[in-house]
């Protein structure tokens, strides 16, 4: 398993559509006419997850600490993993790569409105069209139930683990 992580420069991390994420105006301004950055506003998040407006949609915002991030893909199931602590990037796709199906969630999970096709996540503080550290994923529109799990193996991994889960019956 390949995964492509990335790091924010302090802040939280933002996913958003490909459409969404050209409005995002990270810490130069606000995309909602807020007197706070879109930035101020997603540092306000202190959940694991949370939902901020963007223009007229929403992104997600992965909050509490900075941690390196990934997209993957398990049984054909998406998935955001967020690095506690791994030896290494290998040893990280070897733990994510054997998931288990039955972890518990550690808080609520967050509806997430994605407006059009594709998921990019990237620093809070940036312009997503200027980061040069970026991911994307190919995710329909819809709407999601995203939810939080500790996935960890003493002394040897600790990983956040946000699933997210396509809700029945709601359309974007």
């Amino acid at each position: 398993m390949k995964l492509d992580w990335i790091n924010s420069a302090g802040g939280p991390l933002v996913c958003a559509s490909y459409v969404t994420a050209e409005a995002w105006q990270g810490v130069a301004g606000s995309s909602i006419g807020d007197v706070r950055s879109d930035y101020d506003r997603a540092c306000e998040q202190f959940d694991y997850v949370g939902v901020v407006r963007c223009d007229s949609s929403e992104v997600l915002i992965l909050g509490d600490e900075p941690m390196q991030s990934a997209f993957f893909l398990s049984s054909e199931k998406v998935f955001i993993a967020r690095w506690v602590a791994c030896e290494s990037k290998e040893a990280a796709a070897i733990a994510l790569a054997t998931l288990p199906a039955n972890l518990p969630s550690i808080e609520e999970a967050t509806l997430f409105r994605l407006d059009s096709l594709g998921l990019v996540m990237f620093d809070a503080a940036e312009y997503t069209t200027s980061s040069a550290c970026s991911s994307h994923i190919n995710l329909p529109p819809g709407t999601y139930a995203v939810s939080t799990k500790e996935y960890k193996h003493q002394g040897r991994f600790h990983f956040l683990v946000h699933e997210l889960q396509p809700v029945e019956g709601k359309i974007s």
